[in-house]
C-alpha cells in the first residue's frame, strides 16, 4: 500500500497520517497474535478445535503490545535483530499513543513544523507496515504448515470483532 505524496498543505493531513500509522500499529499488533497462536501450536504439537483457537485469540486480543512481545518470545526463539525490531516498533507505537499530539502541539500552526510532523508520521505508518510483514513472514508459513488456512485465520479475527487488514 503506497500512502503516496504528502500534499503539506491539507490541514487534515496530519489526522490521517496518525489514523494510518495507528492502524499499521494494530495491524502488527494483530500479526504477533498469529505468530503466538502459531508458536503454542508447535510447541504443544497440537491444533486446537475452533472453539480453543477462539478463545486463545479472545485471550490474546486483551494483551497490550509489550505483553504481545513477551509472549513471542516465550513460545519461539526470536534472534536479537527481531527482538530489538519489536522492542523499537512498541516504543514508537507508545509514542504515537500517548505523546505525539502533546508533543508536537505548536508544530500546528507552523508550515515547516507541520511539514516536520507529516515526515514523522509517514516514517511510523513505514515502520508499523514493515514490522507488520515481518511478523506475518514468520507466522504465515507456520501456520501454512500447521494446516491453518488463511480463511480459517480470518474467519476467526471477524467472528472476534478484531481490527484485520
Amino acid at each position: 500500500m503506497d500512502i503516496g505524496e504528502p500534499d503539506y498543505d491539507d490541514p487534515k493531513e496530519p489526522y490521517a497520517l496518525y489514523g494510518l500509522a495507528a492502524y499499521f500499529a494494530q495491524c502488527f499488533e494483530q500479526s504477533l497474535i498469529l505468530l503466538i497462536v502459531a508458536g503454542e501450536i508447535i510447541r504443544q504439537r497440537n491444533v486446537p478445535d475452533l472453539a480453543a483457537l477462539d478463545e486463545l485469540f479472545a485471550k490474546l486480543s486483551k494483551r497490550t503490545l509489550g505483553q504481545l512481545i513477551n509472549t513471542v518470545s516465550q513460545v519461539m526463539p526470536i534472534d536479537d535483530v527481531l527482538a530489538d525490531a519489536m522492542v523499537e516498533a512498541l516504543k514508537k507505537r507508545n509514542y504515537l499513543v500517548h505523546h505525539f499530539f502533546f508533543v508536537n502541539a505548536e508544530k500546528w500552526f507552523n508550515g515547516e513544523s507541520r511539514r516536520m510532523m507529516i515526515d514523522e508520521l509517514r516514517g511510523l505508518v513505514n515502520l508499523f507496515k514493515s514490522a507488520d510483514v515481518v511478523a506475518k513472514s514468520i507466522y504465515s508459513p507456520l501456520c501454512t504448515k500447521l494446516g491453518i488456512s488463511e480463511d480459517v485465520i480470518n474467519k476467526t479475527i471477524v467472528s472476534l470483532g478484531i481490527p484485520s487488514e
